[in-house]
This record gives C-alpha cells, structure tokens and sequence, in this order.
C-alpha cells in the first residue's frame, strides 16, 4: 500500500560503462572511490544486469567536481578502454514511492509504471529499495512535479 511520494530535484545522472578488462566489481570501486574524494553523496546507485555499466545520481551543484574528478583520475582507463564511455544526463529527478510491503504487493510496481505511462512521464531508471518500503525512480526534471501529482493518485484516501 503507498503513504507517500518524495522528489529531489537538481540532480544529474552519470553512467558510466566498463570496457573489456576490469570487472565491474574494479570498475564500482575505482568511480566510487573518486567520487568520495569529492565529498558529495550518492543518493541512488543502480546497476545494470548484464553488469556492463553502472548509473549513480548527484546533486547537480556536485557534479562538475566529480566530473572532473573521474576524467582526471580515470584517464588510463579510458585510454586503455577499461572504461568505455562515462556520460551524464543533466536535469533529473528521483521520485521515491513509499509504503507498506511493497515487495510483497502484487501489482504494485506495474501501477507506478503505469500511472506514469498514462501522464506520459518516462521513467529513465527504475530501482526497488533494498528495504520493503521504497521504489524510485530517475525522471527528467521537467516531469516531477506531473509525477508526484499523478502517483498521488494512487494513495488511499
């Protein structure tokens, strides 16, 4: 069952993809390392299955640091192609549902997803918590305020 609905607004999505040598575990550790020795927080990091890139969101005020952080400590990897491509989206925002057993709530993370659909909001990525009572989602900026009013709508009144 969904309480509630938060948005942080004013973030960026970075993502970067491993070449053909490290392994992704190398890859994690080397860009978070840097990351942290910018200071700034990571308030969502998701992976990709197939393990070939990994995505993390920054608070937009943070991420020329760490840009330059990354490029400027991970230039042998990139010039060795350890590290293919780093990217960043700019102007997006996490949308967090939160409820009560969610995990075990059949339907649940179709409803989200679908309600989106229906306000024609894409979702750019879709992470369920590693507790009971969370899924978010990265959406473009432009969109969060249409999101949480829609997501919203499914809250019991």
């Amino acid at each position: 069952m969904i309480k509630a609905v938060t948005a942080i607004c004013k973030q960026k999505l970075v993502r970067i993809e491993r070449g053909n040598i490290l392994s992704m575990l190398d890859v994690v550790v080397r860009v978070l390392s840097e990351v942290a020795t910018v200071g700034t927080i990571v308030p969502l990091i998701i992976q990709a299955s197939s393990e070939r890139s990994i995505s993390f969101v920054i608070p937009a005020e943070s991420a020329d640091y760490v840009l330059e952080s990354l490029q400027k400590n991970l230039v042998i990897e990139l010039s060795e192609r350890d590290v293919n491509h780093v990217w960043v989206m700019n102007d997006v925002a996490i949308i967090t549902v939160v409820g009560f057993a969610m995990r075990n709530t059949p339907r649940i993370a179709g409803q989200i997803v679908s309600k989106l659909g229906d306000h024609e909001i894409n979702i750019l990525a879709i992470v369920h918590g590693s507790s009971d009572v969370s899924i978010s989602m990265i959406i473009e900026t432009k969109d969060m305020e249409n999101a949480v009013k829609a997501l919203h709508e499914l809250i019991p009144r």
